[in-house]
């Protein structure tokens, strides 16, 4: 699944990378990304704060 996926993922990317001219920070103008970007920081901080309180817990 990870060659097939991962194949049509690098595609997908490079097209995106020429669109947005090379430009990795491109990415973060558009609001729709920057949802995304929020929600995948959010979910790693809550993560890490279980994490936390798990150890302590114990």
């Amino acid at each position: 699944m990870g060659v097939i996926l991962g194949q049509i993922g690098e595609e997908a990317f490079y097209q995106s990378m020429v669109l947005m001219d090379y430009r990795l920070l491109g990415y973060f103008g558009y609001p729709t990304a920057a949802v995304f970007l929020v929600l995948g920081a959010a979910t790693l901080v809550a993560h890490l704060i279980r994490v936390a309180r798990g150890r302590r817990a114990k």
